[in-house]
Parts: C-alpha cells; structure tokens; sequence
C-alpha cells in the first residue's frame, strides 16, 4: 500500500514566501523611518517670564481754582518685603480728565494746567502735560492728560520697600476760573532686573491729599 504525501501547490508556496518577504520589508523601512526622524526639540529651563506687576489707584474727584493754584497728591507705592534683594525700573502713570469753568460768563484772561510727577528728593521728574485754556473760545468740556515717570529701585531683602512722589496739578495764568478734576487715576509697574525672581506678594499704589 503506498503511502501518499500531500504536496501544496507551487503557486500557494510562491504566494507564502511573497507575503513574508513583504513584512520582512516593511520592518525594515519602519526601522530605518524611526532612526531618520529628528530628536524631539529640548524644552526651554525654567517658567516662562512673568509679566511686569500692575496696580491701580483711582482718586476721588476734587475742584481747586485759580486762588489756590497748586493742588498735590502724594503717590505712595508699597513693595511687600522678598526673600532675596530686589532691583528693577519702577513706572508710574498718572491720568487726569479735567474741566475747566470761567469765573466769568466771557472768559477774561488765559490759564494753562500743568500736570507732573516729581520725586521729593530731586531724583527724577516726568515732562509735564498741559491743558491751555486760551482767553477766547476755551476748551469748556472734559479734556484727558496723562504723564508717567520711571525711576530705578533697590530693595533690602525681608524688609518693606517703598517708593514716593508728588503728582501736582498746578494752574498758572490770569484767568480767573475753577478746574474740575473729574477722573484722576494711578498705575504702577514694577519690571525686576533678574526675570527668574518674580516678585513675591501684590504691591500697591496710593494717591493722598496733602496735609
């Protein structure tokens, strides 16, 4: 009795091979793809930088006229203590929206208004801004005025630092008249020389009448 073998078809061997000899080629080019892609790009060290600490102050309204001629705000700006020395440029803005009233139905005489931050110390003073109220035809609705001064700082480590200025609202002419102060308004930006110190707590900005 003869024993019979059973013998695949030469076309399913071919086909056999050929489908192994196709994933062989596909690993292949999977291998060489993940060896040519580029390294994953290196995160940058450290938080990104902070941004510049703001803070605002918005005074009450007030009238001064041209018998007084000089009115002073006192800017008082509070940096809570750090544990480590502080230096850095800080800027304070001062806005205004003034309006003017003649003592006179006809406006007789000129004035001007003069806006300026200036450190009591003598160290440093913004350009003022000015407001012209001409003899005729003067300006009788709100007008806006804003100056700013900028100004170096060092704190001492753990001990509270502070900064002071005068902002001044100075009327000079000889018109007779009031000025209505109807919005004036602070801001503070306090900018670290060292970006990866970041300040530590809220710092503060005041504006209070002279004594």
């Amino acid at each position: 009795m003869h024993s019979s073998k059973s013998v695949a078809p030469l076309g399913s061997r071919f086909r056999h091979w050929a489908g192994r000899a196709v994933l062989l080629i596909a690993c292949v080019g999977s291998m060489a793809t993940s060896r040519n892609e580029p390294p994953p790009s290196p995160k940058p060290d450290g938080p990104p930088p902070e941004e510049p600490t703001i803070a605002t102050f918005r005074g009450r309204p007030f009238d001064f006229t041209d018998q007084q001629a000089l009115v002073t705000r006192r800017v008082l700006v509070s940096i809570p203590p750090q544990e480590e020395a502080l230096s850095g440029d800080i800027v304070v803005e001062a806005e205004i929206q003034a309006r003017w009233q003649p003592a006179t139905p006809p406006p007789r005489g000129s004035a001007s208004l003069y806006l300026s931050l200036t450190r009591e110390d003598g160290d440093g003073h913004s350009e003022p801004a000015t407001i012209p109220y001409p003899e005729y035809d003067p300006p009788l609705n709100p007008l806006s005025r804003r100056v700013h001064l900028s100004h170096f700082i060092e704190c001492i480590p753990l001990q509270p630092c502070s900064w002071e200025a005068d902002l001044d609202f100075h009327l000079d002419g000889d018109a007779q008249g009031t000025v209505h102060i109807q919005e004036w308004m602070l801001r503070v930006r306090v900018s670290p020389s060292v970006v990866e110190r970041p300040l530590q707590g809220s710092v503060s900005i005041l504006g209070v009448e002279e004594p």
